[in-house]
């Protein structure tokens, strides 16, 4: 992988020989995800994840939805000094993949299950993920979860595409007041332009529900 994902440090294709005696702990810790504000977010959540964090757009190239956990760059809100995530929130499926990946090698004929070599959640003794060389049920899951995520990636680039050719997708910044005279500003993303969007053609408005993006839409405004 030329630029390596959020999270990951070393992702390698997952094979027997390298893992040796390692398998994923039991003792599950969400702290390689404290350090981000933002966490990739696919359209299929963004009604379920608006609950509970702002949802925006990043800017950049594929204005990719995102979770915003955290009001500094390197904060997560939602994990405490134990490693645990705020209890009831919901846990973005780009987390719950973790330290699993898939990835598209130049010569693979389809997607490799890949796995952050350096991650913590690697530990001798853990629960098995190969059993006399064949994937065991807890590594079915893991590919079928990241293939999840995968699918509903796809849906992202269409609907962010739907949005910036209706001019729906506007810059923002947040100001943050955390008392005694400081104050934290968030910039560098995108959010729906609600005027824009109530002010649509019928026929787009309509092709919008037919796709199944209201949820969507409605969910990312009442959030940011």
């Amino acid at each position: 992988m030329a630029h390596r994902p959020l999270f990951f440090h070393d992702p390698v294709p997952l094979e027997p020989a390298r893992l040796g005696d390692r398998g994923l702990t039991s003792k599950g810790s969400y702290r390689f995800a404290a350090s981000t504000n933002a966490i990739p977010i696919s359209l299929s959540e963004m009604a379920v994840a608006a609950v509970w964090y702002p949802v925006v757009f990043a800017d950049e190239a594929g204005a990719r939805p995102l979770a915003i956990v955290g009001l500094r760059t390197d904060e997560n809100l939602y994990v405490d000094e134990a490693g645990r995530w705020l209890h009831g929130a919901y846990v973005p499926a780009y987390v719950r993949c973790y330290p699993f990946i898939l990835a598209q090698g130049p010569e693979a004929p389809g997607p490799t299950l890949c796995v952050d070599d350096a991650s913590d959640l690697l530990q001798p003794g853990g629960r098995a993920l190969f059993r006399n060389g064949a994937p065991t049920k807890l590594l079915h899951a893991a590919f079928d979860i990241c293939q999840g995520f995968q699918t509903a990636e796809r849906g992202n680039a269409a609907f962010v595409a739907g949005l910036a050719e209706h001019g729906l997708l506007t810059p923002r910044k947040a100001q943050a007041n955390l008392g005694g005279g400081k104050e934290v500003q968030l910039g560098g993303f995108r959010t729906i332009d609600e005027a824009a969007f109530r002010a649509l053609p019928d026929e787009v408005f309509l092709s919008f529900r037919r796709r199944g993006w209201l949820p969507a839409i409605y969910a990312q405004i009442a959030s940011a």
